[in-house]
Protein backbone atom coordinates (compact mmCIF):
# COMPACT_ATOMS: atom_id res chain seq x y z
CA UNK A 1 0.00 0.00 0.00
CA UNK A 2 0.86 3.84 -0.24
CA UNK A 3 -0.19 6.19 2.61
CA UNK A 4 -0.33 9.84 2.19
CA UNK A 5 0.88 11.99 4.68
CA UNK A 6 1.02 15.62 3.58
CA UNK A 7 2.77 18.53 5.55
CA UNK A 8 0.16 21.44 4.34
CA UNK A 9 -3.30 21.68 6.20
CA UNK A 10 -4.46 24.28 4.14
CA UNK A 11 -7.56 22.99 2.40
CA UNK A 12 -6.16 23.78 -1.27
CA UNK A 13 -2.96 23.33 -0.46
CA UNK A 14 -3.73 19.96 0.84
CA UNK A 15 -6.24 18.73 -2.16
CA UNK A 16 -2.88 19.95 -4.76
CA UNK A 17 -0.89 17.54 -2.95
CA UNK A 18 -3.17 14.60 -3.51
CA UNK A 19 -3.07 13.69 -7.70
CA UNK A 20 0.44 13.40 -6.70
CA UNK A 21 0.16 10.22 -4.43
CA UNK A 22 -2.83 8.97 -6.60
CA UNK A 23 -0.31 9.13 -9.36
CA UNK A 24 2.69 7.49 -8.03
CA UNK A 25 -0.12 4.81 -5.95
CA UNK A 26 -1.07 3.69 -9.68
CA UNK A 27 2.71 4.01 -10.70
CA UNK A 28 3.93 1.58 -8.45
CA UNK A 29 0.83 -0.46 -8.20
CA UNK A 30 0.01 0.05 -4.58
CA UNK A 31 -3.41 0.67 -2.96
CA UNK A 32 -3.89 4.09 -2.05
CA UNK A 33 -4.49 5.52 1.83
CA UNK A 34 -5.10 9.11 1.96
CA UNK A 35 -6.16 9.05 6.02
CA UNK A 36 -2.18 9.45 7.26
CA UNK A 37 -0.72 7.05 9.80
CA UNK A 38 1.76 9.52 11.09
CA UNK A 39 1.31 13.01 12.92
CA UNK A 40 2.29 15.93 10.33
CA UNK A 41 2.61 19.61 11.31
CA UNK A 42 2.31 22.71 9.65
CA UNK A 43 2.32 26.32 11.19
CA UNK A 44 3.12 25.06 14.54
CA UNK A 45 0.06 22.96 14.86
CA UNK A 46 -1.04 19.12 13.25
CA UNK A 47 -2.43 18.93 9.83
CA UNK A 48 -6.10 17.16 10.14
CA UNK A 49 -7.36 18.07 6.97
CA UNK A 50 -7.27 14.35 5.82
CA UNK A 51 -9.97 13.61 8.56
CA UNK A 52 -11.90 16.30 7.91
CA UNK A 53 -12.14 15.35 4.10
CA UNK A 54 -12.59 11.93 4.91
CA UNK A 55 -16.17 13.57 6.47
CA UNK A 56 -17.54 14.83 3.20
CA UNK A 57 -15.71 12.19 0.96
CA UNK A 58 -15.54 8.92 -0.68
CA UNK A 59 -13.53 7.66 -3.37
CA UNK A 60 -16.45 6.65 -6.23
CA UNK A 61 -14.57 3.56 -6.81
CA UNK A 62 -12.60 2.23 -3.64
CA UNK A 63 -12.40 3.65 -0.47
CA UNK A 64 -9.31 5.51 0.13
CA UNK A 65 -9.88 7.43 2.87
CA UNK A 66 -9.87 4.61 5.59
CA UNK A 67 -7.38 4.58 8.17
CA UNK A 68 -4.62 2.30 8.65
CA UNK A 69 -1.47 1.94 10.70
CA UNK A 70 1.46 0.23 9.39
CA UNK A 71 5.22 0.13 9.57
CA UNK A 72 5.88 1.97 6.29
CA UNK A 73 9.23 3.05 4.31
CA UNK A 74 8.71 6.75 4.14
CA UNK A 75 9.38 8.74 0.69
CA UNK A 76 9.43 12.45 0.84
CA UNK A 77 7.90 14.40 -2.03
CA UNK A 78 8.96 17.86 -2.85
CA UNK A 79 9.55 20.37 -5.82
CA UNK A 80 12.38 19.21 -7.26
CA UNK A 81 12.82 15.40 -6.41
CA UNK A 82 9.86 13.72 -7.30
CA UNK A 83 11.11 12.29 -10.32
CA UNK A 84 14.03 10.77 -8.01
CA UNK A 85 10.97 9.40 -5.51
CA UNK A 86 9.51 7.73 -8.37
CA UNK A 87 12.73 5.91 -8.69
CA UNK A 88 13.07 5.19 -5.09
CA UNK A 89 9.36 3.76 -4.29
CA UNK A 90 10.03 1.07 -7.31
CA UNK A 91 13.10 -0.03 -5.43
CA UNK A 92 10.86 -0.66 -3.09
CA UNK A 93 8.99 -3.14 -4.51
CA UNK A 94 9.35 -5.68 -1.45
CA UNK A 95 8.59 -3.33 0.91
CA UNK A 96 4.55 -3.83 2.22
CA UNK A 97 3.58 -0.30 3.06
CA UNK A 98 5.30 3.26 1.88
CA UNK A 99 4.10 6.47 2.98
CA UNK A 100 4.74 9.07 1.01
CA UNK A 101 5.35 12.68 2.80
CA UNK A 102 4.42 15.69 0.40
CA UNK A 103 3.11 19.29 0.56
CA UNK A 104 1.70 21.80 -1.72
CA UNK A 105 4.59 21.58 -4.25
CA UNK A 106 3.79 18.40 -5.37
CA UNK A 107 2.47 17.93 -8.77
CA UNK A 108 1.96 14.73 -11.07
CA UNK A 109 4.20 16.58 -13.98
CA UNK A 110 7.37 16.62 -11.74
CA UNK A 111 6.70 12.73 -11.07
CA UNK A 112 6.46 12.20 -14.96
CA UNK A 113 9.77 14.89 -15.83
CA UNK A 114 11.16 11.40 -15.12
CA UNK A 115 11.36 9.28 -17.86
CA UNK A 116 10.73 5.99 -16.44
CA UNK A 117 7.48 7.51 -14.86
CA UNK A 118 6.44 9.24 -18.29
CA UNK A 119 6.28 5.60 -19.54
CA UNK A 120 4.70 3.75 -17.02
CA UNK A 121 1.97 6.74 -16.77
CA UNK A 122 1.73 6.30 -20.37
CA UNK A 123 1.25 2.28 -20.04
CA UNK A 124 -0.92 3.02 -17.28
CA UNK A 125 -2.83 6.00 -18.51
CA UNK A 126 -2.99 6.51 -22.16
CA UNK A 127 -3.35 9.67 -23.82
CA UNK A 128 -4.32 11.44 -20.35
CA UNK A 129 -0.67 11.07 -19.09
CA UNK A 130 0.19 13.55 -21.97
CA UNK A 131 -2.89 15.73 -21.26
CA UNK A 132 -1.48 17.95 -17.79
CA UNK A 133 -4.34 20.06 -18.30
CA UNK A 134 -7.13 17.40 -17.64
CA UNK A 135 -4.79 14.87 -15.72
CA UNK A 136 -4.83 16.97 -12.05
CA UNK A 137 -8.88 17.04 -12.28
CA UNK A 138 -9.13 12.92 -13.12
CA UNK A 139 -6.94 12.00 -10.40
CA UNK A 140 -8.77 13.91 -7.95
CA UNK A 141 -11.97 12.45 -9.54
CA UNK A 142 -11.19 8.97 -8.41
CA UNK A 143 -11.10 9.91 -4.94
CA UNK A 144 -13.12 12.71 -4.24
CA UNK A 145 -17.12 11.63 -4.71
CA UNK A 146 -19.38 13.93 -2.12
CA UNK A 147 -20.35 11.85 1.04
CA UNK A 148 -24.01 12.00 1.78
CA UNK A 149 -23.61 14.15 4.59
CA UNK A 150 -21.93 16.59 2.13
CA UNK A 151 -25.05 15.74 -0.36
CA UNK A 152 -27.50 16.85 1.90
CA UNK A 153 -25.79 20.03 3.34
CA UNK A 154 -25.21 21.30 -0.46
CA UNK A 155 -29.43 20.54 -0.59
CA UNK A 156 -30.10 22.94 2.47
CA UNK A 157 -28.53 25.73 0.86
CA UNK A 158 -31.06 28.90 0.16
CA UNK A 159 -31.19 29.74 -3.36
CA UNK A 160 -28.56 27.19 -4.66
CA UNK A 161 -29.30 27.20 -8.33
CA UNK A 162 -30.38 23.99 -9.85
CA UNK A 163 -28.61 21.17 -11.77
CA UNK A 164 -27.99 21.43 -15.28
CA UNK A 165 -27.76 18.22 -17.92
CA UNK A 166 -24.14 18.18 -17.59
CA UNK A 167 -24.70 17.84 -13.33
CA UNK A 168 -23.07 20.84 -12.71
CA UNK A 169 -24.98 23.88 -10.87
CA UNK A 170 -26.21 26.65 -13.26
CA UNK A 171 -24.28 29.32 -11.28
CA UNK A 172 -21.84 31.27 -11.03
CA UNK A 173 -19.26 31.55 -7.98
CA UNK A 174 -17.37 34.32 -7.12
CA UNK A 175 -14.46 33.49 -5.46
CA UNK A 176 -13.35 36.50 -3.18
CA UNK A 177 -9.77 35.08 -1.31
CA UNK A 178 -8.75 38.50 0.36
CA UNK A 179 -6.11 36.69 2.11
CA UNK A 180 -4.47 35.15 5.11
CA UNK A 181 -5.03 38.76 7.02
CA UNK A 182 -8.66 37.91 7.10
CA UNK A 183 -8.69 35.62 9.97
CA UNK A 184 -6.98 38.03 12.16
CA UNK A 185 -9.68 40.86 12.95
CA UNK A 186 -7.31 42.89 15.28
CA UNK A 187 -3.43 43.27 15.16
CA UNK A 188 -2.15 39.83 15.15
CA UNK A 189 0.04 39.63 18.42
CA UNK A 190 3.86 38.58 18.23
CA UNK A 191 3.03 34.65 19.03
CA UNK A 192 0.74 34.71 16.13
CA UNK A 193 3.11 36.30 13.59
CA UNK A 194 5.82 34.08 14.78
CA UNK A 195 3.74 30.81 14.32
CA UNK A 196 2.07 31.89 11.03
CA UNK A 197 4.45 34.35 8.48
CA UNK A 198 1.74 35.32 6.73
CA UNK A 199 -0.60 37.09 9.41
CA UNK A 200 -0.65 39.92 6.81
CA UNK A 201 -1.22 38.58 3.61
CA UNK A 202 -3.61 40.89 1.35
CA UNK A 203 -5.06 39.13 -1.84
CA UNK A 204 -8.10 40.45 -3.60
CA UNK A 205 -6.68 43.72 -4.90
CA UNK A 206 -9.35 43.75 -7.76
CA UNK A 207 -12.35 43.46 -5.18
CA UNK A 208 -10.52 45.44 -2.01
CA UNK A 209 -10.26 48.05 -5.06
CA UNK A 210 -14.37 48.61 -5.75
CA UNK A 211 -16.65 45.81 -4.35
CA UNK A 212 -19.58 47.52 -5.89
CA UNK A 213 -17.78 47.19 -9.43
CA UNK A 214 -17.18 43.79 -8.36
CA UNK A 215 -20.92 42.79 -7.33
CA UNK A 216 -21.66 44.57 -10.25
CA UNK A 217 -19.29 42.52 -12.36
CA UNK A 218 -20.82 38.85 -10.96
CA UNK A 219 -24.82 40.56 -11.55
CA UNK A 220 -23.13 40.98 -15.42
CA UNK A 221 -22.27 37.51 -15.43
CA UNK A 222 -25.15 35.96 -13.93
CA UNK A 223 -27.68 37.91 -16.25
CA UNK A 224 -25.84 37.92 -19.50
CA UNK A 225 -25.18 34.00 -18.72
CA UNK A 226 -28.75 33.18 -19.43
CA UNK A 227 -29.97 34.25 -16.01
CA UNK A 228 -27.74 31.95 -13.86
CA UNK A 229 -27.01 31.41 -9.53
CA UNK A 230 -25.39 33.41 -8.10
CA UNK A 231 -23.25 32.45 -5.08
CA UNK A 232 -20.51 34.28 -3.14
CA UNK A 233 -17.63 32.48 -1.78
CA UNK A 234 -14.77 34.10 0.12
CA UNK A 235 -12.54 33.77 3.35
CA UNK A 236 -13.82 37.41 4.35
CA UNK A 237 -17.45 37.71 6.38
CA UNK A 238 -17.59 41.39 4.40
CA UNK A 239 -17.64 40.16 1.30
CA UNK A 240 -20.32 38.02 2.37
CA UNK A 241 -22.47 40.79 3.65
CA UNK A 242 -21.60 42.78 0.94
CA UNK A 243 -23.44 40.09 -2.12
CA UNK A 244 -26.55 39.65 0.59
CA UNK A 245 -26.66 43.65 0.31
CA UNK A 246 -26.23 44.43 -3.05
CA UNK A 247 -27.65 40.85 -4.77
CA UNK A 248 -30.87 39.33 -4.95
CA UNK A 249 -30.50 36.25 -3.56
CA UNK A 250 -27.15 35.31 -3.81
CA UNK A 251 -26.39 31.51 -2.25
CA UNK A 252 -23.85 32.26 1.21
CA UNK A 253 -22.27 28.69 2.69
CA UNK A 254 -23.64 28.98 6.36
CA UNK A 255 -20.53 29.62 8.78
CA UNK A 256 -17.36 31.74 9.31
CA UNK A 257 -14.39 31.57 7.35
CA UNK A 258 -11.55 29.98 8.60
CA UNK A 259 -8.07 28.77 8.26
CA UNK A 260 -7.06 25.20 9.41
CA UNK A 261 -4.07 25.91 10.64
CA UNK A 262 -4.22 29.93 11.10
CA UNK A 263 -7.62 30.70 12.45
CA UNK A 264 -8.14 29.93 16.14
CA UNK A 265 -8.18 26.69 16.97
CA UNK A 266 -11.60 26.05 18.60
CA UNK A 267 -13.29 27.85 15.63
CA UNK A 268 -11.32 25.97 12.87
CA UNK A 269 -12.13 22.36 14.68
CA UNK A 270 -16.06 23.77 14.93
CA UNK A 271 -18.85 21.67 13.32
CA UNK A 272 -19.91 24.75 11.11
CA UNK A 273 -16.57 25.83 10.29
CA UNK A 274 -15.48 22.73 8.66
CA UNK A 275 -19.06 22.03 6.75
CA UNK A 276 -18.47 25.94 5.33
CA UNK A 277 -14.98 24.86 4.08
CA UNK A 278 -15.94 21.46 2.03
CA UNK A 279 -19.46 23.42 0.76
CA UNK A 280 -17.23 26.08 -0.29
CA UNK A 281 -14.86 23.88 -2.19
CA UNK A 282 -17.46 21.75 -3.56
CA UNK A 283 -19.63 24.91 -4.93
CA UNK A 284 -16.49 26.03 -6.87
CA UNK A 285 -15.79 22.49 -8.08
CA UNK A 286 -19.89 21.85 -9.37
CA UNK A 287 -20.80 25.09 -11.38
CA UNK A 288 -20.87 26.00 -14.62
CA UNK A 289 -19.44 29.23 -14.37
CA UNK A 290 -16.68 30.90 -11.83
CA UNK A 291 -14.85 34.73 -11.33
CA UNK A 292 -11.99 34.17 -9.27
CA UNK A 293 -11.21 38.30 -8.00
CA UNK A 294 -6.83 37.88 -7.81
CA UNK A 295 -4.05 40.11 -7.53
CA UNK A 296 -1.90 40.33 -5.03
CA UNK A 297 -0.48 37.03 -5.19
CA UNK A 298 2.33 34.98 -7.30
CA UNK A 299 -0.73 32.75 -8.25
CA UNK A 300 -4.92 31.71 -8.39
CA UNK A 301 -5.81 30.54 -4.97
CA UNK A 302 -5.38 26.74 -4.62
CA UNK A 303 -8.46 26.19 -3.25
CA UNK A 304 -10.35 27.33 -6.66
CA UNK A 305 -7.55 25.99 -8.56
CA UNK A 306 -7.85 22.71 -7.92
CA UNK A 307 -11.64 22.83 -7.12
CA UNK A 308 -12.10 24.08 -10.81
CA UNK A 309 -9.52 21.48 -12.30
CA UNK A 310 -11.79 19.05 -10.85
CA UNK A 311 -14.42 20.65 -12.70
CA UNK A 312 -13.03 20.61 -15.67
CA UNK A 313 -11.89 17.34 -15.94
CA UNK A 314 -15.35 15.92 -17.19
CA UNK A 315 -17.11 18.83 -18.20
CA UNK A 316 -17.10 19.52 -21.81
CA UNK A 317 -14.37 22.90 -22.47
CA UNK A 318 -17.26 24.70 -24.30
CA UNK A 319 -19.86 24.45 -21.07
CA UNK A 320 -17.62 25.87 -18.35
CA UNK A 321 -15.93 29.20 -18.14
CA UNK A 322 -13.39 30.70 -15.21
CA UNK A 323 -12.52 34.11 -15.23
CA UNK A 324 -9.58 35.96 -13.71
CA UNK A 325 -10.25 39.30 -12.84
CA UNK A 326 -6.18 40.89 -11.19
CA UNK A 327 -6.18 44.69 -10.45
CA UNK A 328 -6.07 46.54 -13.26
CA UNK A 329 -6.65 50.48 -14.32
CA UNK A 330 -9.23 49.81 -17.24
CA UNK A 331 -12.24 52.03 -17.30
CA UNK A 332 -15.18 50.65 -15.71
CA UNK A 333 -17.31 49.39 -18.76
CA UNK A 334 -13.98 47.68 -20.14
CA UNK A 335 -13.28 45.92 -17.12
CA UNK A 336 -17.01 44.84 -16.34
CA UNK A 337 -16.89 43.78 -20.18
CA UNK A 338 -14.48 40.71 -19.04
CA UNK A 339 -17.21 39.36 -16.59
CA UNK A 340 -19.37 38.46 -19.58
CA UNK A 341 -19.23 34.40 -20.43
CA UNK A 342 -18.29 33.38 -23.26
CA UNK A 343 -20.56 32.38 -25.89
CA UNK A 344 -19.82 29.06 -25.65
CA UNK A 345 -21.38 28.55 -21.77
CA UNK A 346 -24.41 30.79 -22.59
CA UNK A 347 -25.36 28.59 -25.51
CA UNK A 348 -24.97 25.55 -22.99
CA UNK A 349 -27.05 27.38 -20.49
CA UNK A 350 -29.69 28.29 -22.77
CA UNK A 351 -30.14 24.85 -24.45
CA UNK A 352 -30.44 23.10 -20.56
CA UNK A 353 -33.21 26.33 -19.96
CA UNK A 354 -35.00 25.05 -23.41
CA UNK A 355 -35.14 21.23 -22.04
CA UNK A 356 -36.45 22.63 -19.03
CA UNK A 357 -38.91 24.45 -20.17
CA UNK A 358 -39.89 21.46 -23.07
CA UNK A 359 -40.41 19.18 -19.94
CA UNK A 360 -42.59 21.59 -17.98
CA UNK A 361 -44.42 22.07 -20.84
CA UNK A 362 -45.10 18.53 -21.33
CA UNK A 363 -46.02 17.94 -17.58
CA UNK A 364 -48.86 21.10 -18.36
CA UNK A 365 -50.48 18.82 -20.98
CA UNK A 366 -50.80 16.20 -19.14
CA UNK A 367 -52.15 17.62 -16.25
CA UNK A 368 -54.55 19.43 -18.52
CA UNK A 369 -55.33 15.82 -19.87
CA UNK A 370 -55.96 14.61 -16.46
CA UNK A 371 -53.30 11.61 -17.14
CA UNK A 372 -50.35 13.36 -14.94
CA UNK A 373 -51.12 10.65 -11.90
CA UNK A 374 -51.12 7.75 -14.56
CA UNK A 375 -47.89 8.80 -16.00
CA UNK A 376 -46.61 9.22 -12.31
CA UNK A 377 -47.95 6.33 -11.21
CA UNK A 378 -45.72 4.64 -14.33
CA UNK A 379 -42.50 6.05 -12.97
Amino acid sequence: MLIHCSRSGAVGNYVRSVPAAVLMAILLDRALVLRCDRPQRDGGRPVRTDRTLAAFFRGPHFDPWREIKANASTLVLHKGVLGDAFDAGAALDRVAAVRLSTNTDAEPSAILANPRAARAAAAALGELARRPERLMGCLLRLVLAPTPRLERLERALPHVAPLSAYGLRRAVVAHVRLGDSSFFANNASAAQRKRWRWVDDTQGLAYRRDPLRAMRCLARASGAGGCLGCAVLSDSAFAEACAVALLDAPTITPGVAVHPQASATAVASSRAAVEKLALDWWLLARSHAALLFSGGSPRTSTFAATALQFRDASAPPSAVATVELSDDTLDEERWLARCELPKGVRDAVRAVTANFTAIAELVNRWRAEGTLRAVQNSW
